[in-house]
């Protein structure tokens, strides 16, 4: 039987363990674990999962991977530890200098790592020698953070981020670069300073690269995501960069800060939090020029902000407000055309002006939903949005503010979406049901895999058992019985001086020989056919070995799922029950 073992949290190698299983050591880089009990073959499995995506700094789709285990082992430390490296994007890289593997940090979070719940835990259920293992690497950490967080004071705000995958997997130059570089070209040619990472860590240190790119996501006023295809947008690098820039969207409360430059690929492809954005369709520039409309936008976006300042501070309400009804019809103009990012700009600049225009915070909420009515915004809402809607300033601003046309089309809003978040809840109801059957099947599959293989491991012990007989020694029983038949009849031949005794000994002795030879043949055959049985049985015993690992990784994600779809039928359900009590 194949005997599953964890993989180094460090280098990823397989673990050599000790006889009693409560310790091992990773033959590649030295690193040494020491371990409680022993961990199911599920555990492993899932563990080992985790801990891949965390080494190939998804470091998102690896704490999704740790608290599914937390949920089932709570006291695993392996998997807090590793929940704990993940928050703090840890990865291990090979010191040249040393060739020992020391920790980087590809992620700055504001908490000390000592302080993290995740890490307390680790330590509070490891083995002693594991436990103070943990505290060391913590505590290294901890040094990195602290001195990453002192060169922050040092580096430059941005206004632009640009996020893209710069090569292939075999190292050339994407399509994404390409277009990153136009975008850069032209919007540092207007004087906006933008962050691109060949271009602003050119000559930098590797050890200074996270400083910036941290200074760079938490300073500016636009995020780009840049992606030509749906493998490009989650490459660990780019998902670690506009997923933090998406925990900042939410933390800070920011609206219209984001955008996607795609093609060749579809708006549900993207990241979820951008796909309600207006975004730039590259297939609609065969001839370029986009780069010069997205720089216009950006640069009407942000002297929009500071001319609303100034002008806040040299005018009256009065002698703004003449000019927000041309201002509001250019926006409705854009909005109906579905020109939603412009439509969003320009509201937000009306905004900016006269803050309480209801009618302006309803063109915002539509534009974010890439809508220019209320029944195509309740057709668009998503999950995501559905999630957002009881607290959606936008919303709520424009029910406040909004005169009786514009509180009339919120509610009108409220009932569309409630019946649309109806039908939705019921669509994940349904799948969440395909999951649970699913999942039972796989689990019904698996206790008659488990069956099957103890069946076939004791036919194999039985096989291997018949295998290891010696043919030789049927000859050597039958022949040593010929023998002393021999001498028996001869000792009694003598005796009685009758020759023929002596011949009848000769004749059993010659019988003996006979038999056991074709004995002896017999059991080769036997012997054989059970050898080609054994290399038979181990095949089928690995086939169901390696079916048994499927499963178990198909079954977690059909929990996964199902689990998923049973949150989504909560969220859309709790918006239809609260808009229709509205209604």
């Amino acid at each position: 039987m194949e005997k599953f073992v964890l993989n180094c949290e460090t280098c990823g190698g397989p673990l050599e363990y000790s006889p009693d299983g409560l310790t091992a050591v990773c033959p590649y880089c030295g690193n040494t674990y020491n371990f409680r009990g022993a961990k199911t073959e599920a555990l492993t499995l899932a563990l080992n999962r985790a801990n891949a995506m965390r080494i190939a700094c998804d470091f998102d789709g690896a704490i999704r991977e740790y608290r599914l285990i937390t949920e089932r082992n709570p006291h695993d430390s392996e998997a807090l530890w590793g929940l704990a490296l993940s928050t703090y994007g840890i990865e291990y890289v090979r010191d040249p200098r040393s060739g020992l593997r020391v920790p980087t940090c590809r992620r700055t979070v504001k908490g000390s790592i000592l302080q993290d719940e995740n890490y307390i835990n680790a330590v509070k259920y490891a083995a002693p020698a594991q436990a103070e293992q943990y505290r060391q690497r913590a505590a290294a950490i901890e040094r990195l953070q602290t001195a990453i967080k002192r060169r922050l004071e040092d580096e430059a705000d941005f206004d632009v981020f640009l996020s893209f995958r710069s090569t292939d997997d075999g190292g050339r130059p994407t399509k994404e670069r390409v277009v990153a570089r136009r975008i850069y070209d032209e919007l540092t040619r207007r004087g906006i300073k933008t962050f691109m990472s060949e271009v602003t860590l050119k000559g930098r240190l590797g050890e200074d690269y996270e400083p910036i790119i941290y200074k760079a996501l938490y300073s500016c006023k636009f995020f780009i995501l840049i992606a030509c295809s749906a493998q490009n947008i989650n490459s660990p690098w780019v998902k670690n960069e506009w997923s933090r820039f998406r925990d900042r969207e939410e933390e800070e409360r920011l609206d219209g800060a984001c955008c996607a430059v795609f093609e060749n690929i579809s708006p549900s492809d993207l990241p979820a939090f951008l796909r309600s954005r207006q975004g730039v369709n590259l297939a609609k520039y065969p001839a370029g020029g986009y780069e010069i409309e997205l720089a216009d936008g950006l640069q009407a976006r942000f002297s929009a902000h500071s001319f609303a300042r100034e002008e806040s501070a040299a005018a009256g309400f009065s002698a703004r407000s003449a000019s927000i009804a041309p201002a509001l019809a250019r926006a409705w103009q854009d909005l109906s055309d579905e020109l939603y990012e412009s439509a969003y700009t320009k509201f937000m600049r009306i905004l900016d002006e006269q803050p309480e225009n209801g009618e302006a915070w309803w063109g915002c909420f539509l534009a974010r939903h890439n809508a220019y009515s209320a029944g195509l915004a309740a057709q668009n809402i998503t999950y995501e949005g559905a999630a957002s809607l009881k607290n959606d300033r936008l919303l709520k601003n424009a029910e406040r503010y909004g005169n009786g046309e514009i509180k009339g089309k919120v509610a009108s809003f409220r009932k569309m979406c409630a019946f649309r978040c109806g039908e939705l809840a019921a669509e994940c109801e349904r799948k969440a049901r395909d999951d649970k059957n699913k999942v039972e099947s796989l689990s019904s599959e698996r206790a008659n895999l488990v069956a099957e293989r103890e069946k076939t491991f004791r036919k194999l012990e039985k096989k291997r058992a018949e295998s290891a007989k010696n043919p030789k020694s049927m000859s050597k029983l039958m022949g040593g019985c010929g023998v002393a038949m021999l001498l028996m009849f001869g000792i009694i031949g003598g005796a009685t001086g009758e020759s023929v005794i002596i011949y009848v000994g000769f004749g059993m002795l010659f019988m003996c020989i006979s038999a056991g030879a074709m004995a002896s043949f017999g059991l080769k055959h036997n012997i054989k056919a059970a050898k080609e049985e054994v290399a038979r049985l181990e095949g089928k015993l690995a086939a169901i070995d390696e079916r048994l690992g499927e499963l178990g990784g198909e079954r977690e994600a059909g929990e996964r799922d199902y689990e998923e779809q049973q949150r989504k039928a909560e969220t859309f359900r709790n918006v239809f029950k609260n808009f229709s009590s509205e209604g």
